[in-house]
C-alpha cells in the first residue's frame, strides 16, 4: 500500500489463466485498477455472475465474453476492473467500435479517477505463438488503432502483448495510435521474456512514475506487472 501513502495510484496487469484466479488476484492486490487477460468466462450470463462476485469482493469489473472451441474449450476473454468507490463505465467510442475487434480480445472502459474527467483504461490480449507480425495480431493492433482514435482524453492499456516492446515498437503502432511504452526491467514470464506491460497516450506518460514486476503473486506462466501513476 505504499503507493497510497505516497498519493500515487496503481494499476496492474494479469494474466493468472482463467476469472477464478483473476478473482483471487483482486482479492490479495493493493492496486486500485487491474486489467486482466485470459479471464475465460463465455456469454453475458457467465460474465455477468463473474462481475456479481467482483462487487462482492468490493470491486466494479467489466468482461468481454470469451471464445469456446470446436473441442469446448474457453480461450481468451478480458477484464478491466476497479476498486467499487471509482466509476467504471462505457464509452461511447469503444461502445461503437467494439464489433471491429477479434471477439475476446480487447476491452476497455472509462474509469472516473486519477484526474479531472477521468481516463480511459483498456485490456489487450494478443494472440501467441504467430508473433506480433503475424496477419491476425496486426489486424487487431489496427482496431484498437480505430477505438483510440476516437476517444476524448488520456488513455492506458495493460495486457499480456505476446510479444517483447521493441517487437511492438518495431510494428510503427505506437507511433500511429500516439503511445508511450512503458515496461519493468525483469521478465514477465517463466520464459524471461518481457510480455506483459503498458501502453499510454502521450498525455498520460508524464504521470507513470515507474512499472515493475510483481514477484509476491504466482500467476504461471505470467508475474502480474504494476505501473504507479
Amino acid at each position: 500500500y505504499k503507493h497510497r501513502h505516497d498519493g500515487d495510484w496503481a494499476i496492474d496487469t494479469v494474466n493468472p489463466d482463467g476469472w477464478t484466479n483473476i478473482l483471487a488476484y483482486l482479492k490479495a492486490t493493493s492496486a486500485d485498477f487491474v486489467v486482466g487477460q485470459e479471464a475465460k468466462r463465455a456469454g453475458k450470463n457467465d460474465c455477468h455472475n463473474a462481475e456479481s462476485a467482483a462487487r462482492t469482493a468490493g470491486w466494479k469489473a467489466s468482461l468481454v465474453s470469451c471464445l469456446t472451441t470446436a473441442a469446448l474449450g474457453k480461450s481468451a476473454g478480458v477484464a478491466v476492473a476497479a476498486r467499487a468507490q471509482f466509476g467504471l463505465a462505457d464509452a461511447d467510442p469503444v461502445t461503437l467500435t467494439q464489433h471491429l475487434h477479434d471477439t475476446a480480445r480487447f476491452g476497455m472502459k472509462h474509469v472516473g479517477a486519477v484526474r479531472k474527467g477521468g481516463f480511459h483504461l483498456g485490456s489487450l490480449y494478443l494472440y501467441h505463438t504467430i508473433g506480433v507480425r503475424a496477419e491476425a495480431n496486426l489486424d487487431l493492433l489496427e482496431t484498437v488503432a480505430c477505438t483510440l482514435a476516437g476517444l476524448k482524453g488520456p488513455w492506458c492499456i495493460g495486457g499480456d502483448f505476446n510479444c517483447t516492446p521493441s517487437q511492438l515498437i518495431d510494428t510503427g503502432w505506437l507511433a500511429k495510435v500516439g503511445g508511450v511504452i512503458h515496461y519493468p526491467t525483469d521478465a514477465t514470464t517463466d520464459r524471461g521474456k518481457v510480455y506483459d506491460f503498458f501502453v499510454t497516450s502521450v498525455s498520460l506518460s508524464p504521470l507513470v512514475a515507474s512499472v515493475h514486476v510483481i514477484g509476491d503473486f504466482r500467476c504461471t506462466p505470467h508475474f502480474a506487472v504494476r505501473l504507479i501513476l
